[in-house]
């Protein structure tokens, strides 16, 4: 969830939703900061013109900072952030991270089996009690689906193994079997998902000019 956020196009700025959860959140300050502090919407307070881009700066830091606090969680971690700054700042080259995924399935095996009906029927003829039963037929079809997904941290458009600049930052592959009563399999044969990828050259580029000494800061 958190990279398809970070990757998804930004969603238009709805001002009132944007203020209520602002609202929500100085309610919630005040309360952490106790009354020694009064946290107030910029507009509200006394300030300077050059306030304006001392607020956009420290704005845009946080974001760069709840950004990386991202990656992390995903697993980019310090020695990962080093070399994809370095892909970056001095190789020159765009640096993404790259979420693939693919699936597969198969029929395994076809199962067919007799089932009593769970009622039997009584008939009596001259005397002798005859029982009876429904029996069905029943055609099962197993099928197995292999999924596996890969997040990529990597230099340029190419993502995969040929790319000798790249990280594999998670890697999963997993199966299951799945049981249907009919041989139209559950999921297509093959099926490659659409790549997910998210552009963080710019960000990279900002920790040398925040930090004023590389991505170590």
């Amino acid at each position: 969830k958190i990279f398809a956020t970070m990757a998804a196009a930004p969603a238009p700025f709805e001002e009132q939703r944007f203020q209520r959860r602002v609202d929500a959140a100085l309610v919630r300050v005040r309360q952490v900061l106790g009354a020694a502090k009064r946290p107030r919407y910029a507009a509200d307070v006394d300030h300077a013109y050059d306030d304006k881009y001392w607020l956009a700066e420290r704005a845009t830091h946080g974001a760069c900072a709840a950004t990386l606090a991202c990656l992390a969680a995903l697993g980019v971690d310090a020695e990962r952030v080093r070399d994809a700054h370095r892909w970056a700042t001095r190789d020159g080259r765009a640096v993404s991270v790259t979420f693939a995924a693919s699936s597969r399935c198969a029929l395994v095996r076809k199962v067919t089996r007799d089932e009593d009906a769970a009622t039997r029927g009584v008939t009596s003829v001259f005397g002798l009690q005859i029982t009876s039963k429904n029996v069905t037929t029943v055609t099962e079809y197993v099928w197995q689906i292999d999924t596996q997904y890969e997040l990529v941290l990597h230099a340029g458009a190419e993502h995969g193994a040929a790319n000798a600049q790249r990280h594999v930052v998670r890697a999963r592959a997993a199966h299951t079997q799945v049981i249907t009563s009919s041989d139209a399999a559950p999921r297509p044969a093959a099926r490659t998902e659409p790549l997910v990828t998210a552009n963080i050259t710019w960000l990279l580029k900002q920790l040398r000019a925040a930090g004023g000494g590389g991505a170590d800061d």
